[in-house]
């Protein structure tokens, strides 16, 4: 998919992770977790969190080489605030649905920059 993706456009700027398999928004479809059997759950954790890995991890080279790209995982407030039993998927997105900002500013020459680095060392 992404070298079909990358023939088709010339590169990826951006990946959407955002897959549910075979998912219906249908509450009278949805089974109660303590009907779920091992093979439901699996088929969402494939789909969603697999998915999500296999996604990135074939992207990633890429993203490295033009020095540039970016990845964002669609997460869902479904396991906080369920409107109907979707037990499948709702911890596989609350694992995708974290949110990783780094600030890496350079260091300044101030007043408090030099108290703390005297504290510090």
């Amino acid at each position: 998919m992404i070298q079909q993706a990358t023939e088709h456009f010339g590169q990826i700027d951006i990946v959407i992770n955002n897959a549910l398999v075979n998912f219906k928004f249908d509450p009278t479809q949805q089974k109660a977790f303590k009907d779920l059997t091992w093979e439901d759950y699996e088929q969402q954790l494939n789909g969603t969190l697999k998915g999500a890995f296999n996604v990135t991890q074939s992207v990633i080279s890429q993203f490295i080489a033009q020095q540039s790209g970016c990845i964002i995982s669609i997460g869902t407030n479904l396991y906080q605030n369920p409107v109907v039993p979707y037990h499948g998927i709702q911890l596989q997105k609350q694992d995708l649905s974290v949110s990783l900002v780094i600030l890496q500013p350079n260091l300044v020459n101030s007043e408090l920059q030099q108290m703390l680095f005297q504290v510090v060392y």
